[in-house]
């Protein structure tokens, strides 16, 4: 009786010590999910306001172009037919 006592105490203890564990490893697994949704989510913020910038650059970009071209043709060029316009839709390239 003495060693069946001892042997479910033992199997107690291992029991304690394996749901210790598995919460353990649950609320780290947790944290690191939470700590990559944030990371995540700044460089989603990041990736946009780049993304806006550039496509703020664009029509100067064209515009620039478009009077190299013509400094180097010696001619002026019909804007409306080089238009950034047709290259971005609703703010995406």
């Amino acid at each position: 009786n003495a060693e069946l006592e001892s042997h479910f105490d033992f199997l107690e203890s291992e029991l304690r010590a394996f749901r210790d564990f598995r919460y353990s490893a649950f609320k780290e697994a947790n944290e690191r999910a939470a700590q990559l949704e944030k990371e995540r989510d700044a460089l989603t913020l990041s990736l946009n306001e780049c993304v806006g910038r550039a496509l703020d650059l664009v029509p100067a970009v064209f515009k620039n172009a478009l009077d190299q071209v013509e400094l180097y043709l010696r001619k002026l060029l019909p804007r409306d037919k080089f238009s950034y316009k047709h290259y971005v839709k609703d703010g995406k390239l």
